[in-house]
């Protein structure tokens, strides 16, 4: 017979047993299978309890998303733009990315994105790129979340950094920060790995650093993000 038998829970035995006999309930119409249902969806009976006792409450699946469009809004904030760029001529990673005087390149970055990295004929345009500042502290994966299409392929940063650096190659001021603060981008590395590109200028020694480092480390508020789109 409907509603009785091992397949209606015990919470949803509970609830009707507290219905007072004779008194027309407001949602009557409403088949036991359905309380069942709204029941499991709160975490069960306990979680029912915890609802009506105002420990918790529904939220919906439009406001969850309002809330990480609205943090990942928080999280970077624009900070104006990198103007496009078109190459004068052909860059070639290998012979571009070496220790030299007013630039130092880590053993990670050469390994990790160099080495996958394809020559660059020249005439290759790069449009223009929005940059955002870091309005708290981030993670690479943080960042990766809150941009997804942010991405750099390890060819085209390659390129589009190298000639961007040629307007600051000492340090001064320009599209990139050279406060002594960090510069940061994603790219996709070696095995398809993608990596937090870090680029600094060290104003001690007059040279900038390029380093890739992993997306669990945190980068402090004011640091400058580049997304490649």
């Amino acid at each position: 017979m409907r509603g009785t038998g091992p397949l209606i829970s015990r919470a949803v035995r509970n609830f009707r047993a507290k219905s007072p006999e004779g008194v027309k309930m407001k949602y009557g119409k409403v088949p036991l299978g359905k309380i069942e249902a709204a029941i499991n969806k709160l975490g069960g009976e306990k979680g029912l309890d915890r609802l009506l006792a105002g420990k918790s409450k529904v939220v919906t699946a439009d406001n969850v998303v309002n809330t990480a469009k609205t943090s990942r809004l928080r999280l970077l904030i624009r900070d104006g733009d990198h103007s496009a760029v078109t190459l004068n001529e052909r860059h070639n990673p290998d012979l571009f990315y070496r220790d030299r005087a007013g630039l130092y390149v880590s053993p990670n970055f050469l390994g990790k994105i160099v080495s996958v990295a394809v020559p660059t004929e020249a005439g290759k345009k790069f449009k223009k790129i929005s940059r955002f500042r870091l309005a708290a502290d981030a993670t690479g994966e943080q960042l990766r979340s809150g941009r997804p299409d942010s991405v750099w392929n390890a060819t085209d940063f390659c390129a589009w950094f190298a000639a961007k650096l040629t307007n600051q190659s000492n340090g001064e001021e320009g599209e990139f920060l050279a406060t002594g603060w960090a510069n940061l981008f994603l790219v996709e590395g070696i095995n398809s790995e993608v990596v937090l590109v870090y680029v600094r200028w060290y104003s001690g020694v007059r040279r900038w650093s390029v380093d890739a480092w992993r997306l669990g480390d945190a980068w402090g508020a004011g640091r400058r993000f580049t997304s490649c789109n």
